[in-house]
């Protein structure tokens, strides 16, 4: 991952529910795991750890991907990066092992999250 400026890196896990397996190569270029996307001039990184594995309940091909960005980047940004990137092709999500609504505002607030718990453990090893 480059322009992360010799800072922390954080990764999280995003679960996400697709219409289609064409929608996730679409996004990937490949549904192999590894695929990996560089967003904001490689801040921040999508990486696709499997796909298609698994058929949702209501019919949608599920993905695991990894996001990993480093903690200089602002939390609003991320948020807006995996929003933009993820909007148009996915039907749910659980980000960080945590569901919530596909919406800048409710992604943002999870990678905060992440931020804030990532601090806090940190500070007190």
């Amino acid at each position: 991952m480059v322009g992360n400026n010799r800072k922390e890196i954080i990764d999280a896990k995003i679960e996400v529910e697709f219409e289609t397996l064409s929608n996730i190569e679409s996004l990937f270029g490949s549904l192999e795991a590894g695929q990996s996307l560089q967003l904001n001039d490689g801040e921040i990184e999508l990486k696709l750890i499997s796909a298609g594995d698994t058929i949702a309940f209501d019919g949608g091909f599920t993905a695991e991907i990894l996001i990993s960005f480093s903690v200089g980047v602002a939390s609003g940004v991320v948020g807006n990066v995996v929003y933009a990137a993820l909007c148009g092709w996915v039907k749910k999500l659980t980000f960080d092992e945590r569901r919530t609504r596909m919406t800048e505002e409710s992604i943002t607030q999870v990678i905060e999250t992440k931020i804030t718990t990532v601090s806090v453990s940190k500070k007190s090893h």
